[in-house]
């Protein structure tokens, strides 16, 4: 049986920027600053919410997050674990705790970015689920 390779570390750089991005989603979603989160995405994003379908538009990604920050986030915490870059694109996986208006909730995320032109990163892919049993209404 042959090894595979090891998948491709980041450089210290990606990490440290896609960390700092992170910062960046959390501030944004705390202060509830649409455009701000907004402006983390690549225009072509997909964001692959659980319990809904995919927005795949640009009108679709802002209607998802409109619809999310009138749940009123008040703390927000990410926490990138494991990165990998292959050329212009870097998944990173990690954890999240969110608390909304009365819910609290905490999961797991996974996240292509993708490196624009200018050499900034952009969320490309989003998606991410909650560790907490469904509840029940």
């Amino acid at each position: 049986m042959a090894a595979h390779p090891s998948p491709p570390l980041p450089s210290n750089k990606t990490l440290n920027e896609i960390r700092k991005l992170d910062q960046q989603y959390a501030r944004a979603v705390e202060a509830r600053d649409l455009d701000a989160l907004l402006s983390l995405y690549d225009p072509n994003a997909t964001v692959l919410p659980p319990h809904a379908p995919a927005a795949s538009t640009q009108n679709d990604v802002r209607n998802l997050f409109e619809a999310l920050m009138a749940l009123e986030p008040k703390k927000f915490q990410i926490n990138t674990t494991h990165i990998e870059e292959a050329g212009d694109l870097a998944v990173a996986t990690g954890t999240f705790a969110v608390t909304l208006r009365n819910i609290e909730d905490r999961g797991k995320f996974l996240a292509v970015w993708r490196r624009t032109r200018k050499g900034e990163w952009r969320l490309f892919y989003d998606t991410w689920n909650s560790d907490l049993p469904p509840t029940t209404t």
